[in-house]
């Protein structure tokens, strides 16, 4: 024990030096000025300055004036103000091991310099403050500190009543119970406040969760009085901890590729502040399960947010209340990382509730991110989303499904349009389950490379749907495909009411499932760009199918498929709008689908045929023309090809075949051509082909085969020419040629 005579203890005096005072116990009555980076050291504890007696413990004036106290696991109390009239430029109250240094560079960990701490009046330090110790640490008046503060291995961590907290750096208090006081202080900052229990078992309640869906057991309890004195400036603020979040002074600021490592981690429960921000900063939150908890009562107070909102478990996340990051001016973005679990939105279900679900109780931000991170995680589902953009990427084995709901939150507008933006949708689990994806009331787009988007990518044989639904008081809503869909075998299913605009492939590679894609704009067109190529191959048993159904029309670029193509558009026409005469619609060298294809008002035209290279063919419009040049042998299957109006068919094989298996009928006056036009190409009719008053013309630039079912008539103005240019016209016994009024040549 020193008593001072009043005069100030000095210990050294020069601050470059250093001074180390070792004893049973330290016990200064007096004040103290630091010069130099000293130390005090004892067996017992350390005391310094006596309480009431208006003590200070300062630097001398120098630049480099710090303190390290060591009570080898007894307590330290310091009754002194510390930085009165000038400020120690660092306090730390730690075992530093052998070396001396913070972080222990010479192999031993630093360790705790105390079991209880407490600073009786203010603490000013223009440094870093640095405590680890393992029972109570106690602040009975306010704190300023410019530099780091970082307290670890605490049982509790206190702030008296009146005590305010102020660090320019980084905090991080580890304790299993913090608080920050009941009247109106107010912890500021402008670093990484960081939270979280030294037994990183402890589960922890934030914000003052309903109690009953509050943790219980071994929990740090944050509640929404304590939240509510975190003042607006923080850089970030973080609960929990995460995976290689300490080092040697035990700062870590996580980012989107911090998660947690283990289920070794407590469970967290997340309430709110009524009506306010319950954070102020952009917050990630750790545990082990996550719980956004629902209110009890009647209020309307929800989780509100307001910068962006990180919420990261190793295990599941559950959402039971409303979210909103930001305000409509301004909002923020929402990240949602499991990394073995299940994310997913549903209702609370207890004895006392809100009186909100499902499309109430949403989530809404500008940006959201949900990944789950291992093949063991589960299922994504989230069915009241209110987004701009979505960013999706799971390694789980279950099923996602994303529904962004409509305007109608917002009661005051006429228009519940709420588009929605794609960024990225990947599955990397090739067990995966389904993916769906939905807007209510919305355009989806699948963004682009150049717009920061990497498409979709699915590997799993799952099914992939995504759907632009519309309401019935707005304008029909669209998909944009402005970057890659590629799928491993699972269905791809498109569909909206207004147009399906693709403007990047769309690939289905059949290796773990029968590889169909389906298209569908229900009162609009499907608008293929330029190049752009829709493929379905099945490798093995060529099962590969593409399916497109349009209210107009179909502009058509180039479709792929081993199976089969099925092209509808109900009240329009199909076309093609690719730039060069490479085949529409084809399979592969080994394989051609069979072709299906259906329109109201035409199929290609006149001077821009439909270019196939399919097995079998079957066609029909209402009125405009059907004009199909196919590149190699083709088989007019059963259904045949029929002109209801007064339009024209017209089918030229650059090479190879024609066999006609089913009717070719052109019901008006339009006029029928079917030309195989190489050498050795045929043309074998096996069933009628009738005009009910055009012209019927036949060559092949080898033979023709009539046979007893492959009658040709026309009536009226037609007539009827059938030439073989280079081998016999052969008609079989039965087969017959009508045409009433005028001409039939052979040649």
């Amino acid at each position: 024990t020193v008593y001072g005579s009043g005069h100030t203890i000095y210990v050294g005096n020069d601050e470059n030096g250093q001074v180390n005072i070792n004893a049973e116990y330290v016990d200064l009555k007096d004040s103290i000025k630091i010069s130099g980076a000293d130390s005090i050291t004892a067996d017992t504890y350390i005391k310094l300055g006596v309480q009431g007696a208006n003590h200070i413990l300062d630097g001398k004036g120098g630049t480099n004036d710090t303190l390290t106290l060591n009570a080898n696991g007894g307590d330290v109390t310091i009754n002194s103000t510390v930085g009165s009239d000038d400020e120690l430029d660092g306090l730390i109250i730690a075992d530093l091991g052998a070396d001396g240094a913070l972080g222990g560079v010479d192999g031993n960990a630093d360790s705790a310099g105390a079991e209880d701490v407490i600073f009786r009046e203010k603490l000013n330090v223009n440094g870093d403050v640095v405590i680890q110790a393992t029972g109570d640490i106690m602040f009975e008046n306010d704190v300023t500190i410019t530099g780091n503060l970082v307290i670890t291995g605490t049982s509790s961590i206190s702030f008296a009543s009146a005590a305010s907290l102020n660090v320019t750096g980084d905090i991080l208090f580890e304790s299993n119970a913090v608080d920050f006081g009941n009247s109106g202080n107010s912890i500021t900052g402008s670093g990484t406040l960081t939270i979280r229990a030294t037994d990183p078992l402890y589960n922890m309640n934030i914000g003052s969760p309903s109690y009953t869906q509050e943790q219980t057991g071994d929990v740090l309890d944050i509640s929404s009085t304590e939240l509510s004195k975190i003042s607006d400036g923080f850089a970030k603020i973080v609960f929990g901890h995460f995976a290689n979040d300490s080092t040697a002074d035990n700062l870590v600021s996580p980012d989107t590729d911090s998660h947690v490592e283990n289920n070794q981690h407590g469970d967290v429960s997340i309430g709110m502040i009524d009506n306010t921000y319950t954070f102020k900063d952009e917050v990630y939150i750790f545990g082990n399960n996550i719980l956004v908890t629902d209110n009890t009562t009647a209020y309307t107070s929800y989780l509100i947010t307001q910068d962006n909102i990180n919420l990261e478990a190793y295990s599941d996340i559950t959402i039971k209340n409303k979210i909103v990051a930001g305000i409509d001016t301004s909002l923020k973005d929402i990240s949602l990382y499991s990394v073995q679990g299940s994310i997913e939105q549903t209702d609370y279900t207890g004895s006392n509730t809100d009186g909100h679900t499902g499309e109430q109780e949403y989530i809404k931000a500008a940006n959201l991110t949900v990944s789950i991170g291992s093949t063991s995680g589960d299922d994504i589902s989230l069915a009241n989303v209110y987004i701009d953009n979505l960013s999706l990427n799971t390694a789980g084995a279950g099923s996602v499904s994303i529904n962004n709901i409509d305007n109608h939150i917002n009661t005051s507008l006429s228009d519940y349009t709420k588009n929605l933006n794609i960024n990225k949708l990947h599955q990397t689990n090739s067990s995966g389950g389904n993916i769906t994806v939905t807007a209510e009331n919305g355009d989806i787009t699948i963004v682009s490379t150049a717009n920061g988007g990497s498409g979709v990518d699915i590997d799993s044989g799952g099914n992939m749907t995504i759907t632009a639904n519309t309401l019935t008081d707005n304008t029909d809503k669209q998909v944009h495909v402005e970057n890659t869909i590629n799928v491993e075998g699972g269905d791809i299913a498109l569909t909206s009411n207004g147009n399906i605009n693709i403007n990047s492939n769309i690939t289905n590679n059949a290796s773990l499932g029968q590889g169909k894609i389906q298209l569908t704009s229900n009162n609009d067109s499907i608008v293929m760009a330029d190049t752009t190529t829709i493929s379905a191959m099945k490798t093995g048993d060529d099962s590969g199918a593409i399916i497109i159904q349009a209210n107009d029309n179909i502009q058509l670029s180039i479709l792929q498929a081993d199976a089969q193509v099925e092209l509808t558009a109900t009240t329009g026409s199909i076309t093609d709008i690719l730039s060069t005469e490479d085949a529409n619609i084809l399979g592969d060298v080994t394989t051609q689908p069979a072709l299906t294809i259906t329109a109201q008002s035409g199929i290609g035209t006149d001077t821009e045929e439909i270019d196939t290279k399919v097995a079998s063919l079957t066609a029909t419009t209402t009125s405009g023309g059907i004009f199909i040049q196919e590149d190699d042998s083709l088989t007019i299957t059963s259904g045949g090809i029929t002109n209801q109006g007064a339009g024209s068919i017209v089918v030229i094989n650059e090479a190879g075949t024609l066999t006609v298996d089913g009717k070719v009928i052109a019901e008006g006056t339009g006029n029928i051509l079917l030309d195989a036009q190489t050498d050795l190409s045929d043309v074998i009719l096996n069933d009628e082909v009738e005009s009910v008053g055009g012209h019927i013309t036949i060559i092949a630039e080898n033979a023709i085969t009539q046979n007893a079912d492959g009658d040709t008539k026309t009536q009226g103005s037609g007539t009827i020419y059938v030439k073989a240019t280079d081998a016999n016209i052969t008609m079989a016994d039965g087969a017959t040629s009508t045409n009433v009024g005028q001409n039939i040549r052979y040649e």
